[in-house]
């Protein structure tokens, strides 16, 4: 049996009149908790108590997308899996893709002449039997939408709970802390790939003599993801790869600051102290392998970059 009629809903919209229709079809279709939110910022206090199973919300709602991403990145609530379904105002293809990086599980595409609340029901009822696994890279967190082929990759999908699904409330928290840990050391893992990938695309323009703007940003991108996994890293007590993490950030914010006459020292230190996090972070991978992997996404990326400027 189901307990998508104990979901607790969140709706958000700035729309009254579409807040009380949706509230009320919800309510006739058995749902017994609807909270109605004017703001994504109204959400604050329902996801740090823990009050919610599923969002409804509207891609206009100011801050909406950030706040969905802080979600899923455990910076507002302490369930990253909360079921976020977003309405758009119309199919224009910045909205929908501003949605899917925010890490929805589900979009819909409103008509000027209705709110279409039984397409939220029927899209709730589908929601509640099948739920995406989430894939994690430095960036996002979300439900895995790769539809190409040639999109193939090699991060791992993660099965996390589905909190419209018949599962008991105690199995359902059970579920989420073993989720929470996955996606945490995927997300660190992927963290130590992104460093790795941006300390070679940085030494590359340096040692080739083709630094330019990008360089720049990618060396300020780089401190601020080594930042970031030597705070994730303080969660799980590592402090071996904790201190190199700080290392690279504070060499890395001394080549940034002129790349093209950064003091050799630490120049000589950047490739290796990645290497050394990118090891630490992948113990069954071997060296040469993960080199691979590196030069291959970077010489993807360079290709990239080459065809959109041509």
């Amino acid at each position: 049996m189901s307990r998508s009629g104990a979901a607790r809903i969140a709706i958000v919209d700035q729309r009254a009149n579409v807040l009380q229709t949706r509230a009320e079809a919800l309510s006739n279709a058995g749902y017994d908790t609807v909270h109605m939110i004017s703001t994504a910022r109204g959400l604050g206090g329902l996801m740090e108590s823990n009050q919610i199973d599923l969002i409804v919300g509207h891609a206009e709602c100011e801050g909406v997308f950030g706040y969905v991403k802080d979600i899923r990145h455990e910076k507002v609530g302490d369930n990253p899996f909360v079921v976020v379904l977003m309405s758009c105002p119309s199919s224009q293809d910045l909205t929908i893709k501003q949605a899917i990086n925010a890490g929805v599980d589900d979009v819909i595409i409103e008509t000027e002449d209705q709110v279409q609340a039984k397409k939220v029901l029927d899209r709730v009822s589908v929601l509640a039997s099948y739920r995406r696994r989430f894939i994690v890279t430095a960036d996002y967190i979300g439900p895995d939408r790769r539809r190409d082929p040639a999109r193939a990759s090699t991060i791992p999908l993660t099965l996390v709970p589905n909190p419209l699904d018949a599962a008991s409330e105690e199995d359902r928290q059970r579920e989420v802390e073993r989720a929470r840990v996955a996606i945490s050391e995927e997300k660190l893992r992927r963290m130590g790939f992104q460093i790795s990938f941006l300390v070679n695309l940085v030494m590359d323009a340096i040692e080739n003599g083709t630094v330019t703007p990008d360089s720049l940003m990618h060396a300020k991108r780089l401190v601020v993801m080594a930042r970031e996994a030597g705070d994730k890293l303080e969660e799980f007590g590592n402090p071996g790869v904790l201190q190199l993490c700080r290392s690279l950030q504070l060499v890395g914010a001394s080549v940034s600051r002129k790349l093209t006459e950064a003091p050799e020292k630490d120049l000589k230190l950047m490739r290796p102290i990645s290497t050394a996090i990118l090891m630490a972070l992948f113990p069954a991978e071997g060296e040469e392998a993960l080199a691979t992997q590196i030069a291959d996404t970077v010489e993807q990326y360079k290709t990239r970059q080459a065809k959109s400027a041509a």
